[in-house]
Formats: structure tokens, C-alpha cells, sequence
């Protein structure tokens, strides 16, 4: 404990040092008769407690009160003096002493120490507290008003309780909006206030919504994409409902001036292929599909080559840092989506690429990219007048699960998409067989087909029913490819996709679609062309499974 004593009688200093040795406490003491002198042992041996006399001819009680409490210091003071009035040991006590005590009772000094420390130690615990909550609602505060997104605090009856400056902007054209009984129904447009109320009552019951909803104006609707929370008091229950909402009407125009040119979209969309090529951390090329390989030698009269260097294979010196740039982003962990233009034949071509990690036991390999040319996206974007927005708009292609395993049906790799659909994380699916995780009804038929393909070292396509860990039954469309053919079979590892098509098998559940990749188990027979009825005739394990498909919709098994 570190002891600082504020008197000038060394006999008194001698007192005080004997009494707090005496009761067993390790301490260090300085003594300081000036005020130079007693502002050095402040700032440099940062005393834990002071004790002062009040006979002090060159600094006073009161003006060393006085510097402690403009530097904001709370150290325990405590004063020491003869007898002395009520009056004047509160005006002490008002000053900012902690305590006071007579020369008669000395030998409390100790206790009377450990008492005056705790309280301080109570109130710096309190300051700082209050310091940190006023701290996190500036913070707060500032989120809530300088946020670009409206924001809406409801009731439980849709009343507008708060909202920020963004959402005040967005309702500016009622002039009840600020009104404690406006309700945030008030100003959506009619046929989406039933769709809102039930989103409404489902979180007041605890569970998160999105949904987009029309705001109400005197030119033109807005479009509303919000998220809908609900807001939890300190005893875990609903308390109120926020909406964070993003304005998103011009990508509703944009949507809408798409389905426009609905033949030019569908155009657009029977040319897009996808390229797919990766590089290892030296940024050597390491994979590429067969429509990156054409890409590529449209575009500098060259194939594609493994083990091809990022210097040869960008062409120039200007497309190398280019690429250097992307690649040292993703190599860090960022996964990046940008427009890039070439020219192939003397005509700009446009591509969407986006370029993503590849993790290895959580440590990155290299990264994969995958190209989609949108040329004649950007020509139509141009006739519609529209920029950046609806270009991405229609680049953005359909979720797909993109995943990699070994020969024995080890997964080493599965992109969030797929995780997402499964219901998995990927530290559960990684090393595991995934046969695992299909429902027991598909199992053994999966299983000897994939079985059948590894054997021969064919591509692998067909689609089966997942079980999830809710019981919920999904059909999975499933494509894989081999890598590499003349790989060793310890080291042969397929990639393939996954769609989930559920919504397009729910008419016919209890059915099996097969893609064979050979027809020498399938005998095609051909009847009445009127029906158009083929018999497939499948050998399952010994059993024979014979389906009829009719244009009329009819589906009979026997």
C-alpha cells in the first residue's frame, strides 16, 4: 500500500508510519510539506491513500482537496487534527475528504484506510459503468440516426414507437407520420398490409422475418425490403418489433423493365455458360473446364495448360498486377464479384467473375473463379437506359451447391450454398461419406450407382431424396465430373453441383429420377404414339421396377 502523508511535523509522520506498521499492513509512505512536492508524489508514486494534518503553513487541507478534485483523481483523504468542530469537519467532508480523525483515536487509522479504499475503488467501478453505458448509447444513438436504412421501432399493434431520420424521409409526404398513434399499416398500400400483420405477429412471437413491402405515395410506390426482429427486454421476452428497411424501389424498376424485354432476357439467358478455372497459392493454374479452355483461346489464340504460371497466363504485364490485385484479396479471405470486358474477334465482351477461396483445414489453397459472359445483358441494360444496378440484377444466376469428393465419397469441400441447403456446417461434412446423409429410402440405390460409376470412372448424375435433421424430405439433383481420369484411385477426386428440386418432384414424391450414364440396364419400348408411353425397366438388386410416364399426366407403378 502506498502511503502519501501531508504534514510538516516529523513527529506526527513518525506516529502515523508506527501506528500502520503496528497493525501489519506492508506499506510505503512519502511525506510532502509543499504543494510542488505533494503534486510530484501524485503524478509519480501514485499514493493507493493520503493522510493529511491540518497544521500546514505552506499548502493547506483546502487547496490540496481542491487539486484532487479538478484532476478528477479519487483518491481516499483522510485528515488527521486536534478537536475540531462539526462545522468545520463537514465543510472537510463537503470538500472531498473521505474521512476524519482526532488525534485520540489514531489506532483506527488502519481499518478507517481499508474503508475509504474500497469506497473509492466502489465509486471508480460506478463512474466507469456509467462512463461505458453512455459510451454504447452515443454509439447507439449515432447508428440509429445517421443510418441511411429507415428504421422502425413497432408495438404490438404496428404502432410507430421511434424511427430514424431515414425513415422519417421515407414517410415525409404524411403529414401524421410523427403521430404517437400512426401505425407503420398506415402506409403501406392495401394489398400487402395482411402479408405485413401476419409477418408482424410472427415475430412478436420471437422468430425473424424478411419480406418487402410497398410504402404508399402520391407519385409512385416504394418498394421496402425489410427485416423484421423482434427486440428482447432484460427477461428474454418480446418488447417491441424493428424493422431495418433498404429502398428498393429502383431495383424493382429495374425488374420491371426486365420483364419487358422478356424474349431479350431468355435470349440472354440460353447463351450464358459458365467457366471455372483455380489456382493454387502460387497462382499457377491448377483446374479449368472445357468451356474455359475455348474461352481462353478465343481470347489469345492459346489453350489452357495445368501448372500454367499467372504471368503467362494473363498475357501482359498490365492484366498480371490485375489479377495479382484480385487474387492477394481472396488469398486474405475476401471473396470478390466484379465486371471485367475483353475483346474477342474485335468485339468488348462482358463478363460477371467471381472469385472465392478455397479452404483447406481452415488454411487457404489457392482460390476458384468462375466467369458468366453477359454481353448481351449489357446490350440490353444499354437500350433500357439502366447502369450498374440492373446489370447486376441479371448477372446474379440461380443459388447453386458446388461441392468436392474423393472416390470413396469423402467430402473435402462444400461452398456455403450447399451447406446452407443441407442444413449443415461444413467441420460435420468434411472427411465424411456423404451416403450418410441420404434418407434411408434412396441409400442403397445411391449408393450401387455411385459404385458403378467410380468402377469405370464416369461421370456421376442423378437425383435423390435428402433427409434433413427435421425430418424435412428434399429432392436433390446431383451432377459430379471426375477431375482428372488418369489420376491414381487414391487420388481421384470429382466436383459436381447440387439443385435442390423439390418444388418440380412434389407431384410425384414416391418417385425415382434416373439420368443413366450407360443404357446397357434399360430396355426403351415404344407404343401408341398418341400416349407417348415409355416402359423403363430398372434392375434393383434383384427387383424389377416398372414405370409408366403418360403426356397426359397419368403415372401408374406397378
Amino acid at each position: 500500500m502506498r502511503v502519501l502523508i501531508l504534514e510538516e511535523n516529523q513527529s506526527e509522520i513518525k506516529l502515523i508510519e508506527s501506528i500502520l506498521k503496528d497493525s501489519g499492513n506492508e506499506f510505503e509512505s512519502k511525506s510532502a510539506k509543499t504543494e510542488n512536492e505533494f503534486i510530484k508524489f501524485i503524478n509519480r508514486f501514485k499514493p493507493d491513500v493520503i493522510i493529511a494534518g491540518t497544521n500546514l503553513s505552506k499548502y493547506s487541507v483546502h487547496e490540496a482537496l481542491v487539486f484532487l478534485k479538478e484532476q478528477e483523481l479519487l483518491i481516499p483523504f483522510i485528515i488527521i487534527t486536534g478537536n475540531i468542530s462539526d462545522d468545520l469537519a463537514k465543510d472537510y467532508l463537503r470538500q472531498g475528504a473521505d474521512e476524519y480523525l482526532t488525534k485520540f483515536n489514531l489506532l483506527s487509522l488502519p481499518a478507517v484506510i481499508i474503508k475509504a479504499i474500497e469506497y473509492k475503488q466502489t465509486q471508480r467501478e460506478k463512474i466507469s459503468a456509467e462512463q461505458l453505458v453512455k459510451s454504447k448509447d452515443a454509439r447507439l444513438r449515432t447508428f440509429y440516426n445517421s443510418n441511411p436504412e429507415a428504421i422502425f421501432e413497432l408495438g404490438f399493434g404496428c404502432e410507430i414507437l421511434n424511427m430514424n431520420a431515414s425513415a422519417t424521409d421515407l414517410l415525409d409526404h404524411f403529414a401524421d407520420a410523427r403521430s404517437k398513434k400512426s401505425k407503420f399499416t398506415d402506409f403501406l398500400v392495401s394489398e400487402d398490409i395482411k402479408t405485413f400483420k401476419e409477418a408482424h405477429a410472427t415475430v412478436c412471437r420471437g422468430q425473424k422475418r424478411n419480406l418487402t413491402v410497398r410504402i404508399k405515395s402520391a407519385k409512385e410506390e416504394n418498394w421496402l425490403d425489410c427485416k423484421i426482429i423482434p427486440v428482447l427486454n432484460e427477461e428474454k421476452n418480446v418488447s417491441s418489433v424493428l424493422i431495418i428497411g433498404i429502398n428498393v424501389t429502383d431495383k424493382v424498376k429495374t425488374e420491371k423493365a426486365l420483364t419487358k424485354s422478356q424474349s431479350k432476357f431468355q435470349l440472354l439467358l440460353s447463351v450464358i455458360d459458365d467457366s471455372i478455372w483455380s489456382v493454387d497459392k502460387d497462382f499457377k493454374l491448377d483446374f479449368f473446364n472445357d468451356m474455359a479452355d475455348r474461352l481462353y483461346f478465343k481470347i489469345g489464340g492459346r489453350n489452357l495448360k495445368k501448372g500454367m504460371s499467372l504471368k503467362n497466363f494473363s498475357g501482359s504485364t498490365e492484366r498480371e498486377k490485375f489479377w495479382i490485385e484480385k487474387l492477394n484479396r481472396v488469398m486474405s479471405g475476401e471473396k470478390i464479384s466484379f465486371i471485367d470486358e475483353m475483346t474477342i474477334d474485335g468485339t468488348v465482351c462482358y463478363f460477371s467473375l467471381s472469385v472465392y477461396p478455397i479452404l483447406i483445414d481452415n488454411d487457404i489453397k489457392g482460390a476458384t473463379i468462375v466467369s458468366h459472359e453477359i454481353s448481351s445483358f449489357v446490350k440490353a441494360e444499354e437500350q433500357l437506359k439502366k447502369s450498374e444496378e440492373m446489370f447486376r440484377t441479371v448477372s446474379e444466376s440461380a443459388p447453386i451447391g458446388i461441392f468436392q469428393i474423393d472416390i470413396h465419397a469423402n467430402c473435402t469441400y462444400a461452398n456455403r450454398v450447399l451447406l446452407s441447403l443441407i442444413g449443415i456446417q461444413f467441420d460435420e461434412l468434411k472427411g465424411k461419406n456423404w451416403h450418410n446423409l441420404i434418407s434411408i429410402t434412396d441409400l442403397e440405390f445411391l449408393t450401387t450407382e455411385w459404385k458403378k460409376c467410380t468402377a469405370i470412372r464416369s461421370d456421376f448424375s442423378t437425383t435423390f431424396r435428402y433427409q434433413t435433421r427435421k425430418g424435412l424430405d428434399l429432392w436433390l439433383e446431383i451432377r459430379a465430373t471426375i477431375l482428372d481420369h488418369t489420376a491414381p484411385e487414391e487420388e481421384v477426386i470429382y466436383m459436381g453441383t447440387v439443385n435442390d428440386v423439390t418444388s418440380s418432384n412434389k407431384p410425384m414424391k414416391s418417385w425415382r429420377r434416373i439420368r443413366f450414364c450407360s443404357t446397357s440396364s434399360i430396355s426403351l419400348l415404344h407404343s401408341d404414339s398418341t400416349s407417348a408411353m415409355f416402359k423403363i425397366m430398372i434392375r434393383l438388386g434383384g427387383r424389377i421396377q416398372i414405370t409408366e410416364y403418360m403426356t397426359d399426366q397419368k403415372r401408374m407403378a406397378h
